[in-house]
């Protein structure tokens, strides 16, 4: 049993979601009052991120409890997330319900480093094993960004910001709708002179740059009362200059990483039996491309990497929505997934590694019961059946129950389930895979309460959970080969609180404890942070001015110093972040707005030898028409 021994962290939304979000939609696929979701859930709305100035979703997943966020040096590093405790290829990462996670990369993992806030209308942040509804990479949890649909008459926003590091960006956005149809469009551009992604403190001085192009659009059209459909567009374009690895002789004066990738998704709905039959079919596709170039130079001693990736992700899912009365609905579907991948490197040290073009599809079904009983009691079962065309079917289940104790205002809510992670690609036809790989398996419960406080002037949120993995892939060097090797657990309590302190000024508290253990090694997995707290104060000035204020601390965690043959494991030391955030609207449709981040200038890394940005600055201003 895990103790809370210290530590509140702030964050934007805590588990009681429901005074800033009528709706979550990844918990259970449909749309539900947020005050009826049993997972732990965190949704973070776009109006906070606004507030906070957080270009890119990972500053903002730092946040959140029971996550990990691990940036590789500067803007455009390789960055890991990790969900209560679970390898990053084991969350799902959705963007407008397309799956974003990379077919070619060899946890098929998805990377960070790229994702910006444009368009985002919120972040839903769902913890815990889902793959009754998601399928594989969700044994984690799974992490969906939501983009904006246009309401009202057509808006027109320009923005542009500048600071630290030669950092410069822009940003044009349109946005409108009627009850026929909604658009939202937002492009930008981010171009930063950046730092060295090894270590300043290593005597590296070479500056790794970094480039993001994003384009976002959402269109709506609602031709008849029975039938609506949403397309979602997303491309990230991306130019990464890196450092061949962190600590001493790491800079690198010409490896530069090229990123691309697209998704699109269309999903038609039809209502039936005055809406109580409801249908979604939704087709979806994402494309990778992604480049690393590392010709040889003097500082490498001549050494060179090259190496190319492409990928592509097709998904089709006809979900069915059944009220079968007031109080229950029956959600059932099938879908059919396609990927498809291939790579090649060459490297002076290690040679030639090869993956040829290779695809593999998944058939599945799944159903979902929810009942929602006399007011107070919610409760839902469900179970999917996933075919994969190498290792065969999986099957996963979840039930899920919600009280609400009216007369104390008080919601009890607990779940459990099962989850499962399909090798990837490059591991199992890469020139180190093994086709005969079986898939990840994992099974997961969390029990927790959300109490709120007489006056509704506090809300406080407490959650335990346990996760057990097992079959875990790994590289295992005496063969050269992957296989399923692993065992782990990890188990934590999530706290959180919210405060209104008088009109105008909220606080946002948490605290989360984790224990992430490897079983076979008997050591704590690594880049794992066992204690991480923080706050957040948002404060409305006067009218039109606004202020929010941020310190989140990460405890101690053990990492891996790869400098040393073989890598010798060493503990990181614990850091504290301070950022402050403000804006002005000085009317006439302007807006002016600054914000300040690591201001107590404090030194620490989140990879050993790996660069992190000092105290900075940033300031711009943006115009509404």
């Amino acid at each position: 049993m895990v103790f809370v021994k210290a530590g509140l962290m702030v964050l934007w939304l805590s588990q009681d979601v429901k005074k800033e979000t009528d709706v979550v939609v990844s918990a259970s696929r449909l749309e539900e009052p947020a005050a009826d979701v049993a997972s732990s859930v965190t949704v973070i709305p776009g109006s906070l991120l606004q507030a906070a100035q957080q270009r890119m979703v990972l500053e903002a997943l730092r946040e959140v409890p029971s996550v990990d966020v691990v940036p590789s040096g500067a803007p455009g590093g390789l960055t890991a997330v990790f969900l209560r405790g679970a390898d990053s290829g084991q969350t799902l990462v959705l963007v407008d319900g397309v799956e974003a996670n990379n077919p070619v990369a060899s946890e098929r993992a998805f990377d960070f480093a790229h994702l910006s806030t444009d368009n985002v209308e919120r972040i839903e942040v769902l913890r815990g094993p889902q793959s009754v509804l998601y399928g594989s990479d969700a044994m984690g949890g799974v992490i969906h960004v939501i983009t904006r649909r246009g309401q009202g008459d057509p808006k027109v926003r320009f923005t542009a910001e500048a600071g630290s590091y030669g950092t410069y960006r822009g940003a044009a956005a349109l946005g409108g709708g009627n009850e026929t149809a909604n658009y939202s469009l937002e492009a930008s551009r981010l171009q930063t002179s950046g730092f060295s992604s090894a270590d300043e403190d290593d005597d590296n001085t070479e500056k790794d740059g970094y480039r993001n192009q994003t384009i976002s659009a959402r269109v709506g059209v609602t031709p008849s009362k029975i039938v609506d459909g949403d397309v979602t567009v997303r491309g990230i374009e991306s130019r990464s200059e890196v450092d061949n690895f962190g600590g001493p002789g790491g800079d690198d004066p010409n490896h530069v990483l090229d990123f691309s990738q697209w998704m699109f998704r269309a999903a038609p709905r039809v209502r039936l039996l005055d809406g109580a039959w409801e249908q979604t079919f939704s087709a979806a596709v994402m494309t990778l491309d992604f480049q690393d170039n590392n010709p040889a130079d003097t500082a490498s001693g001549g050494a060179f990497t090259i190496s190319s990736f492409e990928a592509q992700l097709v998904d089709l899912d006809w979900q069915h929505t059944l009220t079968l009365h007031e109080s229950q609905v029956l959600v059932v579907g099938a879908e059919f997934e396609e990927e498809t991948a291939q790579s090649f490197t060459e490297d002076s040290f290690f040679g030639t590694s090869v993956l040829r073009k290779r695809s593999a599809w998944t058939r599945s079904a799944y159903a979902q019961h929810r009942m929602h009983l006399w007011d107070r009691l919610m409760v839902s079962g469900g179970v999917r059946a996933d075919t994969h065309e190498e290792f065969g079917t999986r099957v996963t289940w979840r039930g899920t129950g919600a009280y609400a104790v009216s007369s104390t205002a008080t919601k009890l809510r607990g779940t459990v389930g099962t989850g499962f992670k399909a090798p990837s690609l490059f591991q199992l036809f890469s020139s180190f895979g093994d086709p005969t790989l079986d898939a990840e398996e994992s099974l997961g419960w969390d029990l927790g309460f959300d109490q709120d406080l007489p006056g509704d002037r506090a809300t406080v949120s407490a959650t335990y959970f346990r996760n057990e993995f097992e079959d875990l892939i790994d590289f295992d060097g005496a063969t050269s080969r992957f296989m399923n090797l692993g065992r782990a657990e990890t188990e934590g309590l999530e706290v959180a609180v919210r405060v209104r302190v008088v009109d105008g000024l909220e606080a946002r508290l948490s605290y989360t404890r984790l224990d992430a253990e490897d079983k076979d090694a008997d050591e704590d997995l690594i880049r794992r942070a066992r204690h991480r707290a923080g706050a957040r104060l948002l404060y409305a000035v006067a009218d039109g001015v606004q202020v929010t204020a941020s310190a989140v601390w990460v405890g101690n965690r053990p990492d891996l110093d790869f400098s040393t043959f073989p890598a010798t494991r060493v503990t990181l030391d614990d850091y504290t972040l301070v950022g402050l955030a403000a804006s002005w609207r000085v009317g006439g449709g302007v807006e002016v707005f600054a914000r300040g981040e690591n201001l107590l200038d404090q030194e620490y890394q989140d990879i050993v030898g790996f660069g992190v940005p000092e105290a900075s600055v940033y300031a711009g201003a943006a115009i509404d028409f």
